[in-house]
């Protein structure tokens, strides 16, 4: 009876340790995957294309109801959607960006552009755009 009792114990406290293992690993594939948060934050502030590893501030853009719009001359580049599991698309706007205005070759960029995501860079955040191959199309920095 009491050897009973021991191997019911021990494989009560092996499933309890496998159960909160498997647990952990399929909540950590879920987060990465998917960030609910992710539409509000790049709503969240103005973000700069960056050339040559800094950011251009000239050249910001803002993301504001489902409109990319630059903020200097408030241009409107195309429509967007993003998805939680950061799926993106674009839709360039059929007006032409007047010359002297920034977002010309963000626009080109990211008609390209399948997904996106946000990574820290130091003290700031960068929103980072993939094509279909997972290669980067663009990066701004907020």
């Amino acid at each position: 009876m009491l050897k009973v009792f021991v191997v019911l114990v021990l494989a009560a406290v092996v499933l309890g340790v496998g159960v909160h293992y498997g647990r952990d690993r399929v909540e950590s594939a879920i987060n990465r995957g998917i960030d609910p948060g992710l539409p509000g934050e790049i709503q969240a502030h103005g973000w700069a294309p960056v050339t040559h590893g800094r950011p251009v501030a000239a050249q910001r853009v803002v993301f504001v109801d489902d409109q990319v719009t630059t903020a200097r001359c408030h241009a409107a580049l195309g429509t967007y959607s993003l998805h939680i599991d950061h799926r993106f698309s674009f839709q360039p706007a059929s007006a032409k960006v007047k010359a002297g205005c920034p977002g010309r070759a963000l626009r080109t960029a990211l008609r390209t552009a399948t997904g996106a995501k946000v990574e820290s860079h130091g003290k700031a955040e960068r929103l980072v755009f993939t094509d279909s191959d997972d290669h980067v199309v663009a990066t701004l920095q907020g």
